[in-house]
């Protein structure tokens, strides 16, 4: 299983929070092995034995639950066997189900939760931890340029991947913080909980909210914190306090910000601006957009390669700073090559991945 996300992405298909792509890498990946049935397996226990549900009550939701999938692969052995019986035969049947009947199986999982008197998406991922720093697991997901992702969290927050990221995250949220690391770009809605801050990490910076919603983009030397909705709170990396020339130590400035503000920092943790306004075109990405307001080709070239996975060549380098305004919605990538030729008076020529820009002829 080298390189599956494990149990999140498990337990948010057992809770029917996966999308439809996610839904299909499961599926994929419980048909390749028997033995990956076992995991699914174990994650659907951890989450059903969580609550404080008497044997009986969780006898009975197993009852139903197995009496449903006898149903739905048209036996009727009725319930003469034993329930730890019917969970084997049907865990080793189980590379047959499909659609409708997994989710029945998330179905009852979501009944022993609930019963059980923990919320629904009070997965693995929010049960306070008594960990120290040394002892924290952490789960890690790695997205390919081409590839976007959606990841929700047993506290309701939900973090959305932009192509070429990783984001590194705890198997258990601390029961005093909610803390993530990411790499390249991500759009956090993050809910609520004035105990525990959420902090993400991200290049030379720190970013503490309580909840809301922002965007982090990290991929090269600067980091770029936009807030949507609420407040942050940025800082410098690991540097709540400084020294200065003379030993004695200083506090490092915080940057507040609101809703259409954003602040950007270079690599050594150097403020180089802040600003307010339209946000669009830094938060588009997140709803299959991508727009551009006079932005230079070799910015344009840099998201186009990360957003379809290509490589791009300007064969003369004045072609660079050739700017354009343009704004696409989930266009394919012929029609997006198609306007920016157009746009800048060039032409182009596709070799599979690799795509070169040059004179007209």
């Amino acid at each position: 299983m080298d390189d599956f996300p494990k149990r999140q992405l498990l337990i948010n298909y057992l809770l029917g929070l996966c999308t439809p792509e996610e839904v299909k890498e499961v599926e994929y990946w419980l048909d390749k092995e028997p033995g990956n049935i076992s995991l699914l397996q174990e994650v659907s226990r951890e989450i059903g034995h969580q609550g404080s549900l008497s044997f009986t009550e969780k006898d009975e939701i197993r009852d139903r639950l197995f009496s449903e999938i006898e149903k739905e692969e048209g036996t009727h052995s009725g319930r003469e066997r034993r329930d730890s019986d019917i969970k084997s035969s049907y865990f080793q049947r189980s590379h047959r189900i499909r659609g409708g009947l997994w989710m029945k199986v998330a179905a009852m999982a979501l009944i022993i939760v609930m019963a059980g008197g923990i919320g629904l998406y009070y997965s693995y991922n929010d049960f306070p931890s008594s960990q120290t720093q040394s002892e924290i697991k952490f789960e890690q997901r790695t997205l390919s340029n081409g590839q976007t992702a959606t990841l929700r969290f047993g506290d309701g927050s939900v973090i959305r991947l932009n192509a070429g990221s990783t984001l590194r995250y705890p198997e258990k949220f601390g029961s005093d913080k909610r803390e993530v690391y990411l790499e390249g770009e991500g759009f956090f809605s993050v809910n609520r909980d004035e105990s525990r801050p959420f902090i993400v990490h991200a290049g030379p910076t720190t970013t503490r909210v309580l909840g809301t919603s922002f965007n982090i983009r990290a991929y090269d030397d600067d980091v770029q914190v936009a807030v949507a909705e609420g407040k942050v709170a940025v800082s410098r990396e690991d540097e709540d306090e400084e020294i200065d020339s003379e030993g004695e130590s200083r506090e490092t400035e915080t940057i507040y910000l609101t809703k259409n503000q954003w602040v950007t920092y270079r690599s050594a943790g150097q403020l180089i601006e802040k600003g307010e306004g339209n946000i669009d075109e830094l938060i588009a990405w997140k709803d299959k957009r991508l727009v551009f307001t006079d932005k230079s080709l070799d910015h344009i070239a840099e998201r186009l390669e990360r957003w379809y996975n290509i490589d791009i060549v300007l064969s003369d380098s004045s072609f660079e700073e050739r700017r354009m305004s343009a704004s696409f919605e989930d266009e394919p990538l012929t029609e997006v090559l198609a306007v920016i030729a157009l746009s800048l008076d060039l032409d182009y020529k596709r070799e599979g991945r690799r795509v070169t820009f040059h004179n007209n002829e």
